[in-house]
């Protein structure tokens, strides 16, 4: 996963689209694809708590630590303090051939612009060929780093959710409708280039 995310990252850095939204250093839609064979060793789950290997690090060297924490936290509520990887759980069980196994993460009240709101609206799950596949939806990433840290997330939760329903790991798409840097983070990501271009990776 480390080589998906490094060439999303370099990508948009040499090819993205100067955006229009003076926020913004480079944006551009994407859909990145992961085909799973195994279980991911950057982030796990164990009494329904993200656990983080320090082998983040191997993304980037420069992130903030606090980052890791806000992240964690978040999608601890919105999986699992919310209720909504029970229902989940319970749903596929009791319908493994769904095509409506859907985790919605949006709210109306989020198009008020003064209020925090989730990036990723929704998360799809479908059992096919005994294996788990999951689509998220993500209406704004961050490639700086959280691009990185949330596929980490999702393929995490993948994982869980398949052990529960004894299952394979299906394929995993990332549909981002703007994926993009921020010109505050102009030195970070001009960093973090330099370093993801200098680096082997073997899952490339």
């Amino acid at each position: 996963m480390l080589g998906v995310a490094r060439k999303a990252f370099v990508v948009l850095y040499d090819e993205g689209g100067i955006s229009s939204d003076p926020e913004l250093l480079k944006e551009d839609v994407a859909l990145i694809h992961i085909k799973r064979n195994k279980s991911e060793k950057w982030v796990s789950i164990n009494n329904k708590k993200f656990v983080c290997s320090d082998k983040y690090r191997q993304f980037s060297p420069f992130v903030n630590p606090e980052l890791m924490r806000v992240e964690k936290d978040y999608w601890e509520g919105e999986l699992f303090r919310s209720g909504k990887a029970d229902w989940l759980i319970n749903y596929l069980k009791k319908f493994p051939f769904s095509k409506r196994a859907i985790l919605l993460l949006w709210k109306d009240e989020y198009t008020n612009l003064s209020s925090n709101c989730s990036c990723t609206s929704s998360i799809f799950f479908r059992i096919k060929n005994s294996k788990l596949e999951m689509h998220s939806t993500v209406r704004a990433n961050n490639c700086s780093f959280l691009l990185f840290l949330d596929m980490s997330f999702m393929l995490a939760f993948q994982d869980f959710i398949a052990r529960k329903l004894d299952v394979g790991l299906g394929d995993y798409y990332h549909f981002v409708d703007s994926l993009h840097f921020y010109k505050t983070e102009s030195d970070f990501i001009s960093s973090t280039y330099k370093y993801l271009k200098g680096i082997k990776i073997s899952d490339e």
